[in-house]
């Protein structure tokens, strides 16, 4: 198992050395973005001489991104590999960026993401509307009453997704779902916040890579994914869902009520291709019609559900 280690990306506005030993691309799946999408971008290394060359780096960060002036924590393999460039071949790099989880863009309008290794730079532009949540990591100290930390979560209307205290080091450890506020409004206001021992958005970010020439990039239809009717349905304790993905996405499962009201985020991370299982146990919730609703890239579908205390 390759070992992982995080780096903070920084970008430095400098000229970079002529290298003529291929050249960098970065791309977006699309050029406009609607509140929510997700962020696809592509960073490529392409060789466009007669002749063959190699670089020597991590297999996921010899590129890497920067959105305008946001640093990414880029999660990075800690393995040591030869990429081998000959003539006309290139390597690339797939970034998916969650505004759900990363809160962004932070501005309206147009974007500029750069993309950039040791040798190469390029850049380009996108538009998108700011987005209003994102999830964050919060420690509390473990001696503030339980009652004022609901109180704050209450007043920015979080879903805790993680919870776990930790006697040894004081703290309670959580992550939070913020829908509806500005992130960097909540970062301001908490920052010097004495009953946190921490507070940060989650900007943690990694790269899939996809190998010479895009032999595996081949358009996906919509029909070779698939979300599964739940079992049992109805259902009392709990029901399982499935979904199928023919290549590593970005999955979002929600739960929403009769009225079209997020109850509950049942998953908002990426998975492999291949056939997933979650098991939805409902929590606090009246017996009624629900609906479950799934996103991966460009496919999303939505059934129904009864839950029957």
């Amino acid at each position: 198992m390759c070992r992982l280690f995080l780096i903070t990306a920084v970008f430095v506005s400098i000229i970079l050395p002529c290298f003529s030993q291929g050249i960098l691309n970065v791309i977006t799946d699309k050029t406009t973005y609607a509140y929510g999408d997700s962020i696809i971008v592509t960073t490529s290394i392409y060789n466009n001489t007669d002749t063959t060359f190699s670089l020597f780096g991590s297999s996921s960060c010899l590129t890497m991104i920067k959105l305008d002036e946001m640093t990414f924590d880029i999660i990075c393999s800690a393995d040591e590999h030869e990429f081998i460039f000959e003539p006309g071949y290139s390597w690339s790099w797939k970034w998916y960026l969650d505004p759900y989880r990363m809160g962004i863009p932070n501005k309206n309008g147009v974007q500029k993401i750069y993309g950039f290794s040791k040798y190469h730079l390029d850049s380009t532009t996108f538009e998108a509307p700011i987005f209003y949540g994102g999830q964050i990591l919060v420690g509390f100290n473990i001696n503030i009453p339980v009652a004022e930390i609901q109180n704050i979560r209450d007043s920015l209307n979080a879903e805790v997704l993680y919870s776990h205290t930790n006697e040894a080091q004081g703290t309670i450890s959580e992550r939070w779902q913020i829908l509806g506020i500005l992130i960097d409004s909540v970062m301001s206001k908490y920052a010097n916040d004495p009953r946190l021992n921490y507070l940060a958005p989650d900007l943690m970010l990694y790269s899939y890579l996809v190998y010479p020439n895009h032999v595996f990039a081949r358009h996906y239809s919509n029909s070779e994914y698939a979300l599964y009717s739940n079992y049992p349905n109805p259902f009392n304790s709990n029901t399982k869902i499935k979904f199928q993905l023919t290549k590593p996405e970005h999955v979002r499962l929600v739960i929403y009520n009769n009225s079209g009201q997020l109850i509950r985020i049942l998953l908002n991370s990426f998975k492999p291709a291949g056939m997933h299982e979650i098991v939805f146990v409902p929590k606090d919730m009246a017996s009624g019609v629900y609906y479950y609703s799934i996103i991966a890239g460009d496919f999303s579908q939505t059934k129904k559900m009864i839950y029957l205390k």
